[in-house]
This record gives structure tokens, sequence and C-alpha cells, in this order.
């Protein structure tokens, strides 16, 4: 309901081109129609059908053996960091 109610913040944090460049949703869990109770023509339906809202970047490996693991953990979380705060605030906790 949060991403109905806020659909511009949304898009912001899930959506915007930082984001899309660099990571992906997990559509592993989607439901085949649209919620029940929620607009069929809603522009990002297919968030609106996954079951688990999941943001994942992968990391080559050789980049956890290396002296740039730590600075690369920090700018991708970071790069997330809009992505949380609006879950945060979807479920009314601080961030």
């Amino acid at each position: 309901q949060f991403i109905i109610d806020n659909p511009a913040a949304w898009e912001l944090a899930a959506h915007s081109p930082a984001v899309q460049k660099h990571c992906r949703f997990s559509d592993h869990e989607q439901l085949k129609r649209p919620p029940r109770g929620f607009p069929a023509d809603f522009a990002r339906l297919d968030d609106l059908k996954q079951r688990n809202v999941v943001l994942y970047r992968t990391l080559a490996d050789e980049v956890f053996t290396s002296n740039r693991l730590q600075a690369t953990l920090v700018r991708e979380l970071k790069r997330m960091a809009p992505f949380v705060d609006y879950l945060c605030a979807a479920l009314d906790l601080e961030f």
C-alpha cells in the first residue's frame, strides 16, 4: 500500500538511474496477478507482484579478497540507502 500511496518516492528509491545501473531486483517469487484490491494499471505493477522486495548487487569474486573490499561495500551500501530508507518509512521504522 505504501508504494501506491508514495509512488514518486518509490520511483526514486527503487528505479533511479543510479540504482538501475548497479542493482537488480530479485524476481524469485512473484505473484501471477496483481494483489487483490490494487490497480491493474499501476505503472510499477511488477513491483506490487513481488512476494519479497530484494535489491541486490553482484560483486566480482576478486573484490572479496582485495584491499578494495571495505571501500566497495561502503559505496554500494550508500547507493542502496535510499531504498532501505523507503522500506523503513513504509514500516514506520527509523533509518
